[in-house]
């Protein structure tokens, strides 16, 4: 089935929408006459853009030929090529790529992944587009053709040189980055405010750490309460840089919050020397603190952070082998997002997962691994010896 036509521009001539009409079999008569009647740039732009989407291959090449720009995005910020990677099919893509159409600009080869045209993504590597392009936070082509359990297309992909450091999608899947320095510089000003509030919250007192670095990270261990039968251990420093990604476009400041058992050995955790069984999740909170500045991604809530591609176990003592974020509720009810004064700071909560229960995620979405998480009845504390509840 053809997408449906696109919505007209406001004062769009009628031979517009004829010809895109025509172009989609839902009116007879000649497309190529109501193209050739139309007189702005923007009208024949769109019927462009129509004829990418709905794979007509001898359409776009007519247009091609009367002066439409081939690699020029339109008014949705699309090339002609990356529609038809998309949504057009093979013959499309392969009419541009013949015509001249850059397969480097946008990502046609992510949206030809995503809609599992194998033909167009072999096209566009034999045409040069970068196996490892991405939008910052949101997967390769290979991490789209993993994620929809494409075979063909990713052992394509991985023929052409595609890495397995991909970067995941919104609120699905954050795996390894290519490495790149932290940008900008550090505001550690409101970090007093910040533990302040923090204590105010959670409660003063217990151990600190400093993790020295580019960017340092300071680690607070709030002792086991009535209220709260577990330490809680937040960053300090991860709010110090702004991150931002598609899936996050405004800027944000973030610190990390994670709840250990009563019982945890806090002071080998906390030590550089301590036994590896306690100290894997504070190594493990510091590395999520810095992921976003050193792969300048960002975290948000329901996002997943396995541990490698496959994941791998965190230490030999644990199955768990990821980490699911989620707004901090547990002290308050209700998303911590602490204001203050002009700067605002999201709280969000580390919790471990199984292999399969991050499947899961991925598969059939948050809702569904919530609601199994939900049913364990599961504590806020880790327990690196809980069976996967999936």
């Amino acid at each position: 089935m053809k997408a449906s036509p696109p919505a007209l521009s406001d004062g769009a001539p009628d031979h517009v929408g004829s010809a895109i009409r025509r172009l989609d079999g839902e009116e007879e008569g000649d497309w190529l006459e109501s193209f050739d009647a139309i007189d702005d740039d923007d009208g024949r732009r769109e019927v462009a853009e129509a004829a990418a989407r709905f794979g007509e291959a001898a359409a776009l090449r007519a247009m091609l030929a009367r002066g439409i720009e081939i690699d020029e995005p339109g008014g949705i910020g699309s090339t002609l090529l990356e529609l038809a990677a998309g949504m057009g099919g093979s013959e499309a893509v392969e009419c541009l790529l013949e015509a001249g159409a850059d397969p480097t600009l946008g990502l046609p080869l992510v949206r030809a992944a995503f809609a599992g045209h194998l033909e167009s993504v072999r096209l566009l590597l034999e045409a040069g587009a970068n196996p490892d392009g991405a939008n910052p936070g949101f997967p390769t082509a290979l991490g789209t053709a993993r994620a929809k359990g494409n075979k063909e297309i990713e052992a394509l992909l991985l023929q052409y040189g595609a890495s397995r450091e991909v970067g995941g999608a919104a609120s699905e899947v954050v795996l390894r980055h290519r490495p790149a320095s932290a940008s900008g510089n550090p505001d550690s000003s409101h970090l007093p405010a910040l533990r302040a509030s923090l204590d105010s919250i959670f409660g003063g007192g217990g151990r600190e750490e400093r993790f020295g670095g580019e960017l340092p990270i300071e680690l607070a261990a709030v002792p086991p309460s009535t209220s709260a039968p577990w330490w809680t251990v937040f960053t300090l420093g991860m709010s110090a840089l702004e991150t931002t990604s598609r899936h996050a476009p405004e800027p944000r400041l973030t610190e990390l919050s994670l709840r250990l058992p009563a019982d945890w050995d806090i002071e080998q955790a906390l030590s550089s020397s301590g036994a590896s069984q306690w100290r894997w999740p504070i190594e493990q909170l510091v590395h999520l603190a810095r992921l976003p500045h050193e792969y300048r991604t960002s975290l948000v809530p329901g996002d997943t952070v396995p541990n490698g591609d496959p994941p791998e176990p965190f230490d030999q003592t644990t199955a768990l082998s990821g980490w699911l974020l989620l707004p901090d509720t547990i002290a308050t009810n209700e998303a911590l997002v602490l204001d203050l004064g002009a700067t605002r700071v999201h709280v969000l909560a580390c919790y471990a997962l199984h292999a399969s229960e991050t499947k899961v995620k991925l598969e059939q979405g948050l809702d569904t691994l919530m609601r199994e998480l939900a049913a364990a009845n599961l504590t806020p504390a880790l327990d690196p010896r809980r069976p996967p509840v999936v």
